[in-house]
């Protein structure tokens, strides 16, 4: 069957889809049938409750405009409509955003949502039956509120039913920097991974710029990711960031994104000033206008900061000194203040200056030294959440040790690896942070896609008051921060906007 022409309308559910009566009975679809429509100019599918409706063009298929939209559709888009199961939701998470409206108004909101078991929010769902989409928007009129679901279990799609535990939580605009591993085991191990599941080079940005010699990492990594059944460890971390700041770049909200990249020490963090990029990029900063612009600022930002091969491991407790600045700064630069989520990626263990060769003592003195700062300089009153992923081998796949030199070498591999686990679960838990632990690609993928969407506050933690006022003058000195690109080819890229 030839595909039908998308249609956005104001007027139609953002989980339901209109097709011609007579369309649908071809198709041996009745009213309220589950269908898989498979846009095929996105390459993406999305779930919806058939309508079928005698005033709609047999080649037509009518879905909300607004949720066409933020998924990236447009009127006239190819629609594949496919018949698929009604599969029951076990949980749904939903998240307001707070920009625009006030947090102690919101918490007002969601409090009374949640109460007695959250029976407003049942009856809401309760005779429209909706399917939730990962990421899909709700607009609630009586509440004059836009829900987006955050989480659905089962994923990707399922349907409500009076059984479906709803939860709605208070979500904010977040600022967002990424910690970035590009030690020497990043360029020569591997993650597994799922060749053809992710098409990066349909990306228009991407297409643009990778065959730019600036930019060989971004060939070198699209490449990999989408044919190889394994993929290095870099190749894995720099696809996350893309997707990170894809995501972000959507959103066109007031937020913020840095990078810092690390071996053991941090080698550059992406921030600047005195009249150029500063350390900070945002829609409608330094000439940004666009999202498109966005996105490519941020991929260009992306291959300044994480060069072709590092292994200079350096004293640990440095990465974490220079993200305490970088924060700072962007703290004392903000306009408005929000919160801010940090994600590490890491694939091992904070070594210390000495490398692979330290003893287990010096690595866990590094390690202490990392939890002492984060603990003293990053407590829950400022306003930040610490998320870290952790790529390298875990001690249950290093359980099978063969005896000699060998066994020797990866029984303090173990021994490491349960440290570096230890060490991010202790950072991510002083902040009410999580660590991830991603068995393969599509996790890590799917989780950093997550992470740019949601930051969400239950209400059991969201009654700390607002992020604290500036107390004097930093400690910090704008001095400190006067770098220069290497590249000086990437700078003037980031000149012309």
């Amino acid at each position: 069957m030839e595909p039908l022409s998308a249609v956005l309308k104001d007027n139609i559910d953002s989980w339901a889809i209109k097709i011609s009566r007579t369309t649908g009975k071809k198709m041996g679809l009745k009213n309220g049938d589950i269908v898989e429509v498979f846009n095929r100019d996105r390459g993406e599918s999305k779930y919806y409750r058939v309508i079928l409706d005698g005033k709609v063009r047999k080649n037509e298929a009518q879905i909300n405009r607004l949720s066409a939209q933020l998924s990236g559709a447009t009127n006239g888009d190819a629609l594949d409509i496919i018949s698929a199961e009604e599969i029951s939701a076990e949980e749904v998470v939903l998240k307001v955003e707070m920009e625009g409206r006030e947090r102690e108004e919101l918490l007002d909101v969601v409090r009374e949502i949640n109460e007695n078991g959250g029976e407003e929010v049942h009856r809401f769902f309760g005779d429209k039956q909706p399917v939730f989409n990962h990421g899909a928007k709700i607009y609630w009129e009586e509440r004059g509120i836009s829900l987006t679901v955050a989480k659905i279990s089962p994923f990707p799609y399922a349907v409500y039913t009076p059984n479906t535990k709803v939860k709605v939580s208070v979500t904010s605009p977040f600022n967002g920097i990424l910690m970035v591993d590009i030690s020497g085991s990043m360029y020569f191990n591997y993650i597994p991974n799922a060749p053809g599941l992710m098409k990066l080079s349909g990306d228009p940005i991407i297409s643009k710029l990778i065959d730019d010699p600036k930019y060989e990492m971004l060939e070198e990594t699209v490449r990999s990711v989408e044919n190889d059944k394994e993929i290095l460890r870099i190749h894995a971390a720099i696809t996350a960031v893309l997707l990170y700041f894809s995501e972000k770049a959507e959103r066109e909200l007031s937020e913020r994104v840095a990078l810092i990249s690390y071996a053991s020490q941090a080698k550059s963090a992406a921030y600047k000033y005195k009249g150029k990029i500063r350390y900070w990029l945002q829609i409608g900063a330094a000439g940004v206008e666009t999202t498109e612009q966005y996105k490519e600022m941020l991929v260009k930002m992306l291959f300044a900061y994480i060069p072709k091969e590092s292994n200079k491991p350096t004293n640990g407790v440095n990465a974490f000194e220079e993200l305490d600045k970088l924060l700072t700064l962007m703290e004392k630069d903000s306009k408005k203040r929000m919160p801010t989520m940090i994600i590490i990626l890491s694939d091992g263990e904070f070594n210390g200056w000495k490398g692979s060769f330290a003893k287990t003592e010096d690595v866990l003195e590094v390690s202490e030294a990392i939890v002492e700062y984060v603990k003293e300089r990053f407590p829950p009153s400022r306003g930040v959440i610490i998320n870290a992923v952790y790529i390298g081998e875990t001690p249950e796949q290093l359980e099978e040790l063969p005896e000699g030199e060998e066994g020797e070498m990866l029984i303090k591999k173990k021994e490491r690896a349960q440290i570096a686990i230890d060490t991010l679960k202790r950072i991510t838990e002083i902040t009410n942070g999580q660590l991830t632990i991603p068995k393969e690609f599509k996790e890590l993928a799917k989780f950093y896609e997550g992470a740019a969407q949601s930051l969400i506050f239950d209400l059991g933690t969201t009654d700390n008051g607002s992020l604290p006022e500036d107390e004097g003058e930093d400690e910090f000195a704008e001095d400190e921060f006067d770098e220069e690109f290497e590249d000086e080819e990437i700078e003037e890229d980031f000149d012309k906007f």
